[in-house]
């Protein structure tokens, strides 16, 4: 850099004075700055990178090990496990995981046990039906004769001597004795339904009708509600009517013979259409405790002689085999409501309309 004076008086320049600096070494600081500007730029960046490298395998190294472990979990390897972390939040993200892995691992073995232990109760109970069926059956002839030739000597016998006492009991037994062979014998051989579009208001008034008579609903007031625009269901009548004949009856045998029976047809809008038949008796009702096991086969509360306990296994099974349901409303001292429901297809609500 030069600068330059120049000394004039009276319009005439009569001397020059000039001052220089060199501008080179002020090149070299600027060069140097610059250099070191980019150098401390390009370290910045390398130590930036070489961070968030570190930091990024640090994170994704285990949350990749996480996600991989998951891929195992759900293909069902629940031995699965993943390593902590000293990250505080990926070490809770592990142990969570691991737990949850381990949760998983327990309900498995329950699962398993509880299936092993069901298929081992089925196949068990499954040898028990057959082999009762066999006993049932090869019992069923001789107890035929029994009840045959009591039924003979109670015929031919004469007076009310202690013989003849003896014979009653005796054929009062072996009726019992078949009829609980023969609610062995329908119980285990369950035929399938031979099912036709039916009306089912009018196999329960001919239910109703075969029962009007009987001694037992002489003093039973039966209120029909039935509802008129119900379509045609595909069923079995036959078996159909044995459960609401089954129902009937004990609804009867619940009320001692005296007291109200209701039943009731309806449409049941539960889920897909359905007709429902209510049996709402005002007996004594049933309790809690045997609400669970009112379906067992041979369970019964009433009194012994007086019912097999297959009668309500029996309805369960054919209204299963219809693709229905059953189910029982209770409390003692009110009475019962056994609702049978039949599904309806929407062929047969075309059919019928």
């Amino acid at each position: 850099m030069v600068l330059i004076i120049e000394i004039i008086i009276s319009h005439k320049i009569i001397g020059i004075f000039s001052v220089g600096i060199l501008e080179q070494k002020y090149r070299d600081i600027e060069s140097r700055t610059v250099l070191l500007l980019l150098g401390s730029t390009l370290a910045a960046a390398f130590l930036a990178t070489g961070a968030s490298y570190f930091v990024s395998t640090r994170i994704s190294g285990p949350i990749r090990q996480i996600v991989s472990a998951s891929e195992e979990l759900a293909k069902g390897n629940l031995d699965t496990r993943v390593t902590s972390h000293p990250v505080r939040e990926l070490g809770d993200l592990a142990d969570a995981f691991n737990s949850m892995a381990a949760t998983l691992k327990t309900r498995d073995v329950e699962q398993k046990e509880f299936a092993r232990r069901k298929i081992m109760e089925s196949e068990r109970l499954a040898i028990i039906g057959q082999l009762a069926a066999d006993v049932a059956h090869e019992l069923n002839n001789p107890l035929q004769g029994i009840v045959a030739y009591s039924h003979l000597i109670l015929e031919k016998s004469n007076g009310e001597d202690a013989t003849t006492s003896s014979i009653n009991k005796i054929v009062a037994q072996a009726d019992r004795c078949t009829k609980i062979i023969r609610g062995l014998l329908d119980f285990s051989r369950q035929h399938k339904p031979q099912k036709q579009p039916s009306d089912i208001n009018a196999v329960l008034e001919e239910c109703l009708s075969l029962v009007e008579t009987q001694a037992l609903f002489h003093n039973i007031e039966v209120v029909k509600r039935l509802h008129k625009a119900l379509p045609r269901i595909v069923m079995d009548p036959s078996q159909i009517q044995q459960v609401f004949m089954n129902m009937i009856i004990n609804a009867a045998e619940a009320m001692g013979g005296s007291g109200k029976l209701t039943v009731r047809t309806r449409f049941a809008h539960s889920g897909d259409l359905a007709v429902a038949v209510d049996f709402t008796d005002t007996g004594q009702g049933i309790s809690t405790e045997n609400l669970d096991r009112i379906f067992d086969p041979f369970f019964t509360t009433k009194e012994v002689g007086h019912g097999t306990g297959l009668g309500l296994a029996i309805s369960y099974g054919i209204i299963k085999e219809h693709k229905g349901s059953v189910s029982v409303e209770s409390e003692l001292g009110r009475g019962t409501t056994f609702t049978v429901r039949l599904p309806v297809t929407v062929a047969e609500v075309v059919s019928s309309s």
